[in-house]
Protein backbone atom coordinates (compact mmCIF):
# COMPACT_ATOMS: atom_id res chain seq x y z
CA UNK A 1 0.00 0.00 0.00
CA UNK A 2 3.15 2.35 0.89
CA UNK A 3 4.05 2.21 -2.73
CA UNK A 4 0.71 3.06 -4.34
CA UNK A 5 0.98 5.83 -2.11
CA UNK A 6 4.21 7.67 -1.73
CA UNK A 7 2.77 10.57 0.12
CA UNK A 8 2.19 8.15 3.07
CA UNK A 9 5.52 6.23 2.98
CA UNK A 10 7.32 10.03 3.06
CA UNK A 11 5.40 10.68 5.94
CA UNK A 12 6.32 7.54 7.48
CA UNK A 13 10.16 8.27 6.64
CA UNK A 14 10.13 11.98 7.70
CA UNK A 15 8.23 10.07 11.56
CA UNK A 16 11.09 7.67 11.09
CA UNK A 17 14.26 10.41 10.93
CA UNK A 18 12.51 12.25 13.74
CA UNK A 19 12.39 9.29 16.09
CA UNK A 20 15.55 7.75 14.99
CA UNK A 21 17.43 10.77 13.91
CA UNK A 22 20.87 9.02 12.97
CA UNK A 23 20.23 5.75 15.09
CA UNK A 24 20.77 2.50 12.68
CA UNK A 25 18.46 0.59 14.60
CA UNK A 26 15.14 0.80 15.59
CA UNK A 27 14.94 -0.16 19.37
CA UNK A 28 12.03 -1.41 21.43
CA UNK A 29 11.32 2.11 23.24
CA UNK A 30 11.11 3.85 19.71
CA UNK A 31 8.24 1.26 19.22
CA UNK A 32 5.67 3.46 20.32
CA UNK A 33 6.79 6.55 18.96
CA UNK A 34 5.80 5.72 15.53
CA UNK A 35 2.22 6.49 15.30
CA UNK A 36 2.10 7.25 11.96
CA UNK A 37 4.01 4.16 10.60
CA UNK A 38 1.22 2.02 12.90
CA UNK A 39 -1.72 3.99 11.17
CA UNK A 40 -0.30 2.87 7.46
CA UNK A 41 0.60 -0.89 8.71
CA UNK A 42 -3.74 -1.32 10.30
CA UNK A 43 -5.27 0.67 7.00
CA UNK A 44 -3.17 -2.08 5.15
CA UNK A 45 -4.42 -4.77 7.58
CA UNK A 46 -7.89 -3.55 7.10
CA UNK A 47 -7.91 -3.15 3.31
CA UNK A 48 -5.73 -6.44 3.41
CA UNK A 49 -6.64 -8.59 6.43
CA UNK A 50 -3.85 -11.34 6.53
CA UNK A 51 -7.22 -14.05 7.96
CA UNK A 52 -10.53 -12.57 5.95
CA UNK A 53 -12.66 -14.44 7.82
CA UNK A 54 -12.97 -16.38 10.96
CA UNK A 55 -15.74 -18.88 12.54
CA UNK A 56 -16.75 -19.63 16.12
CA UNK A 57 -18.94 -22.07 17.64
CA UNK A 58 -21.68 -20.35 19.44
CA UNK A 59 -21.65 -21.24 23.57
CA UNK A 60 -24.65 -19.55 24.42
CA UNK A 61 -27.54 -17.62 21.85
CA UNK A 62 -26.91 -14.63 19.81
CA UNK A 63 -29.80 -12.57 19.15
CA UNK A 64 -28.99 -9.37 16.63
CA UNK A 65 -31.23 -6.89 14.49
CA UNK A 66 -30.67 -5.38 11.44
CA UNK A 67 -29.79 -1.61 11.20
CA UNK A 68 -30.05 -1.01 7.57
CA UNK A 69 -33.28 -3.66 6.72
CA UNK A 70 -37.02 -3.48 8.69
CA UNK A 71 -36.81 -7.27 9.69
CA UNK A 72 -37.34 -9.18 12.98
CA UNK A 73 -34.26 -9.92 15.13
CA UNK A 74 -33.14 -13.20 14.55
CA UNK A 75 -31.43 -15.10 17.13
CA UNK A 76 -28.69 -18.25 16.67
CA UNK A 77 -29.09 -21.26 19.08
CA UNK A 78 -26.55 -22.45 21.59
CA UNK A 79 -24.21 -24.85 19.26
CA UNK A 80 -24.50 -22.63 15.78
CA UNK A 81 -21.30 -22.08 14.19
CA UNK A 82 -21.05 -18.23 13.58
CA UNK A 83 -18.79 -16.72 10.39
CA UNK A 84 -17.38 -13.34 10.90
CA UNK A 85 -16.11 -12.19 6.84
CA UNK A 86 -13.61 -9.59 8.26
CA UNK A 87 -12.81 -8.94 4.50
CA UNK A 88 -16.43 -7.48 4.19
CA UNK A 89 -16.26 -5.97 7.56
CA UNK A 90 -13.31 -3.98 6.88
CA UNK A 91 -15.52 -2.85 3.73
CA UNK A 92 -18.52 -2.42 5.54
CA UNK A 93 -19.44 1.30 3.73
CA UNK A 94 -21.79 1.62 7.54
CA UNK A 95 -18.49 1.55 9.21
CA UNK A 96 -16.24 3.01 7.14
CA UNK A 97 -16.45 6.15 4.93
CA UNK A 98 -14.97 5.18 1.53
CA UNK A 99 -13.65 2.03 2.67
CA UNK A 100 -11.76 1.00 -1.04
CA UNK A 101 -9.96 4.26 -0.32
CA UNK A 102 -6.32 4.00 1.63
CA UNK A 103 -6.79 6.67 4.65
CA UNK A 104 -3.84 6.13 7.48
CA UNK A 105 -5.92 8.68 9.20
CA UNK A 106 -9.05 6.27 9.91
CA UNK A 107 -6.52 5.22 12.86
CA UNK A 108 -5.83 8.38 14.94
CA UNK A 109 -7.02 8.28 18.37
CA UNK A 110 -10.07 10.31 17.43
CA UNK A 111 -10.93 8.50 14.70
CA UNK A 112 -10.41 5.11 17.01
CA UNK A 113 -12.82 6.49 19.45
CA UNK A 114 -15.75 7.03 17.26
CA UNK A 115 -16.00 3.26 15.96
CA UNK A 116 -17.30 0.09 17.85
CA UNK A 117 -13.90 -2.18 19.07
CA UNK A 118 -14.90 -4.82 16.73
CA UNK A 119 -14.73 -2.72 13.64
CA UNK A 120 -11.46 -3.89 13.28
CA UNK A 121 -10.77 -7.42 13.57
CA UNK A 122 -7.45 -8.17 11.49
CA UNK A 123 -6.38 -10.30 14.70
CA UNK A 124 -9.97 -11.45 15.42
CA UNK A 125 -10.96 -10.59 18.80
CA UNK A 126 -12.10 -12.06 22.20
CA UNK A 127 -10.34 -14.65 24.09
CA UNK A 128 -9.57 -16.18 20.51
CA UNK A 129 -7.81 -13.64 19.06
CA UNK A 130 -4.20 -13.83 18.06
CA UNK A 131 -2.01 -14.37 20.49
CA UNK A 132 1.57 -13.23 18.48
CA UNK A 133 -0.27 -9.69 17.62
CA UNK A 134 1.77 -7.51 19.56
CA UNK A 135 4.54 -9.33 18.11
CA UNK A 136 3.30 -9.30 14.51
CA UNK A 137 2.78 -5.90 14.64
CA UNK A 138 5.98 -4.78 16.35
CA UNK A 139 7.67 -6.64 13.34
CA UNK A 140 6.34 -5.16 11.13
CA UNK A 141 6.79 -1.51 12.10
CA UNK A 142 10.81 -3.12 12.27
CA UNK A 143 10.92 -4.64 9.04
CA UNK A 144 8.94 -2.08 6.86
CA UNK A 145 10.32 1.15 8.81
CA UNK A 146 14.13 -0.25 8.01
CA UNK A 147 13.16 -0.72 4.13
CA UNK A 148 11.37 2.57 3.54
CA UNK A 149 14.56 4.21 5.82
CA UNK A 150 16.64 3.12 3.07
CA UNK A 151 14.99 2.57 -0.15
CA UNK A 152 11.63 3.67 -1.52
CA UNK A 153 8.48 1.54 -2.79
CA UNK A 154 6.52 2.24 -5.93
CA UNK A 155 4.89 0.70 -8.98
CA UNK A 156 4.42 2.56 -12.40
CA UNK A 157 3.12 1.55 -15.56
CA UNK A 158 4.58 -1.38 -16.28
CA UNK A 159 4.27 -2.57 -12.64
CA UNK A 160 1.28 -5.73 -13.13
CA UNK A 161 -1.50 -5.74 -10.55
CA UNK A 162 -1.19 -8.00 -7.39
CA UNK A 163 -3.78 -10.99 -7.68
CA UNK A 164 -5.24 -11.42 -4.59
CA UNK A 165 -7.06 -15.06 -3.50
CA UNK A 166 -8.86 -15.82 -0.79
CA UNK A 167 -8.16 -18.82 1.05
CA UNK A 168 -7.16 -19.53 4.85
CA UNK A 169 -5.25 -16.52 4.59
CA UNK A 170 -5.37 -13.48 2.21
CA UNK A 171 -2.45 -13.69 -0.36
CA UNK A 172 -0.95 -12.94 -3.59
CA UNK A 173 -1.16 -15.68 -6.48
CA UNK A 174 1.01 -14.01 -8.68
CA UNK A 175 3.60 -11.95 -6.03
CA UNK A 176 3.99 -8.70 -4.57
CA UNK A 177 4.30 -6.48 -7.11
CA UNK A 178 6.21 -3.56 -6.27
CA UNK A 179 9.47 -2.16 -7.29
CA UNK A 180 12.42 -0.59 -5.21
CA UNK A 181 15.05 1.87 -5.13
CA UNK A 182 17.69 3.11 -3.12
CA UNK A 183 16.91 6.56 -1.53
Amino acid sequence: MLAQHPEYQQKCRDELEEVLKDKEDIDWSDLTKLQYLTMCIKETLRIRPPVPAISRQLDQPLTFKSKTHNVPPTTLAKGSFAGVQIFSLHRNVHVWEEPEVFNPDRFTQDNIKKRSPHAFLPFSAGSRNCIGQNFAMNEMKIAVGQIIRKYELYIDDDTPDTVMETALVLRSTNGIMIKIRKI
